[in-house]
């Protein structure tokens, strides 16, 4: 009777635990890359605040271009809002080149497929929330 009690009363909890911690898997397909060389870095990013800001990355990855379409997979991501930053450093020099206007030069993207118009997105604009594994498919523009 008393190990019943314990176990009902451990129950919920058990499972709230496990839902709280709960790890997924981001897999970011792109595709639309100009060139088969030089490097695709990917910015995953959890809040809004410093949201395309270099060092304010949740992950960050930096994947050799081999192909016109990849994929890369981020792993032990706990569930909540994300947002996604791409780009093709096709020169591998390690920064995004843009013109005299501060337009990219270099192929880049971001999550839900947002297009620009006159100004970079908001975390808001492309945010998406993941709780279990997700794909997210990226063409680049």
């Amino acid at each position: 009777m008393k190990n019943k009690l314990i176990y009902l009363l451990a129950s919920p909890l058990i499972l709230l635990c496990s839902e709280l911690s709960a790890q997924s898997s981001l897999t970011v397909n792109l595709n639309n890359l100009k060139t088969d060389t030089g490097f695709v870095e990917i910015g995953l990013f959890n809040k809004a605040k410093g949201f395309l800001k270099e060092n304010h990355h949740f992950r960050k990855k930096r994947v050799k271009v081999t192909k016109k379409k990849m994929s890369y997979t981020f792993t032990d991501i706990p569930n909540g809002d994300y947002a996604i930053a791409v780009y093709h450093d096709e020169n591998a020099n390690g920064i995004t080149d843009k013109n005299f206007w501060g337009i990219p030069q270099e192929r880049y993207g971001f999550s839900n497929n947002f297009r620009p118009k006159l100004s970079a997105p908001t975390f808001e604009q492309v945010k998406f929330f993941i709780k279990g594994d997700e794909d997210i498919y990226i063409s680049l523009i």
